[in-house]
């Protein structure tokens, strides 16, 4: 087993698609989202194969989660009511007039009553007429329709509101598995004992479990658990299983920007999760931005600085990382991208200083939006102050991805 690996996946940046740290936000990202940054659309991961650096932390940035985006606030329905009514008049104000009852209008009244009516129903009238006394007159009760001084009083019912539906809380859960195969010219990114690079294919399963609830409007907690199981082709005794959890807490800056403080832990096992060779722990700082250019072209930027404290010691170091994805949507399933990463490493433990950089292209296809595969080559280059390392590589690879909301 060589002293030092370094995880050929671990650093691929998703461009933002959703789910958020997954996810670390692939939600978006998730567009992983906060305002205007959709957690959990992917950015590369950079991909680092440095056998010195013990599968080492190039972050898992995911900037703006697509889906799920956790949803700030939601609304609540609207209260249900019972059917309202108004009163409206046709000639609203009209008074009742003292003249309606007087001995004239109760004679023109009987007058038209007895001409306009049939025949037969004259008896009837004059039945009616009979002993009344003239000074009194004849009260008769008419309908508003029939005397409109009276004016109509309408009830007209309210439209009808339908009643909003009640919106489902953004899920806050996320499962998610992947698998990735890699070939890499210089896949520990050192020179064997020979003086030789070593090239090789691996293969890398894993499963994630991720919470992303909301602390506040644009205050979001990480709480990630990983998985995964990193198997060589050729070099069989270096096969290994990582476990690490991540622990953090993402602030929106800006409507465009973030930053994020995280801790993570990451142990290195002989396959079986069984004798642990390495564990990590890392302390975190990372500050991320997005800016669209145009509905379909988008610039992400981020700098990170992050402290290990490695077990053994001889590993711990200040890393600086610095890049820039940029992100062109041809549909929407389907997303290329391009992404440059500048690495700085200070070991702390003796003298050693690394400098390399890392040049990566991406074309992601969102088969469901549950499902993505990922195609992604690149290449990277730079120096050490230690002779026996050597960060020219090139490298191509696939990625499967399914992430599944769970509550």
């Amino acid at each position: 087993m060589p002293s030092a690996r370094h995880s050929a996946s671990d650093g691929l940046i998703q461009a933002p698609t959703d789910e958020a740290d997954q996810a670390d936000f692939k939600a978006a990202e998730p567009e992983p989202t906060l305002p205007e940054l959709s957690l959990p659309e992917a950015d590369l991961t950079s991909v680092s194969t440095s056998a010195a650096d013990l599968d080492g932390v190039s972050p898992d940035y995911e900037l703006w989660l697509s889906s799920p985006q956790p949803q700030l606030a939601e609304t609540g329905p609207l209260e249900t009511r019972t059917k309202s009514f108004e009163f409206s008049f046709a000639q609203p104000d009209t008074p009742l007039k003292s003249d309606l009852f007087s001995p004239e209008t109760v004679a023109r009244t009987a007058a038209t009553i007895a001409q306009s009516a049939p025949a037969d129903s004259a008896s009837e009238d004059e039945a009616e007429l009979e002993g009344v006394d003239p000074e009194l007159g004849i009260i008769r009760i008419r309908t508003a329709v029939e005397d409109p001084e009276l004016g109509i009083i309408r009830l007209r019912e309210q439209p009808f509101i339908p009643e909003v539906a009640t919106q489902q809380p953004a899920p806050i859960a996320y499962l998610t598995g992947r698998v990735s195969l890699l070939n890499s010219g210089n896949i520990f990114l050192a020179l064997d004992q020979m003086q030789e690079l070593v090239g090789d294919q691996l293969i890398r399963p894993g499963i994630s479990l991720g919470l992303y609830p909301a602390l506040g409007r644009e205050t979001y907690l990480l709480a990630v658990a990983d998985v995964n199981f990193q198997r060589y082709f050729n070099v069989g005794s270096a096969n290994y299983d990582e476990v690490r959890l991540r622990l953090g807490i993402r602030q929106g800056l800006t409507p465009r920007s973030y930053g994020q403080l995280s801790w993570s832990h990451q142990g290195l096992f002989r396959p079986g999760i069984q004798d642990r060779f390495f564990a990590n722990d890392s302390f975190e700082l990372l500050l991320a931005r997005r800016d669209p250019l145009t509905p379909e072209i988008a610039v992400n930027t981020y700098y990170q600085l992050q402290l290990n404290l490695s077990n053994p010691q001889s590993f711990d170091r200040l890393i600086q990382f610095a890049g820039i994805y940029a992100s062109y949507q041809i549909t929407p399933e389907l997303q290329v991208g391009l992404n440059y990463q500048l690495t700085l490493a200070d070991y702390t433990a003796f003298e050693r200083f690394d400098t390399y950089q890392q040049i990566i292209g991406q074309m992601v296809y969102q088969i469901t939006p549950e499902v993505r595969v990922s195609l992604f080559g690149g290449f990277s280059f730079g120096r050490s102050s230690l002779p026996s390392v050597r960060f020219e590589d090139a490298i191509l690879g696939i990625n499967f991805e399914g992430t599944v909301p769970l509550f």
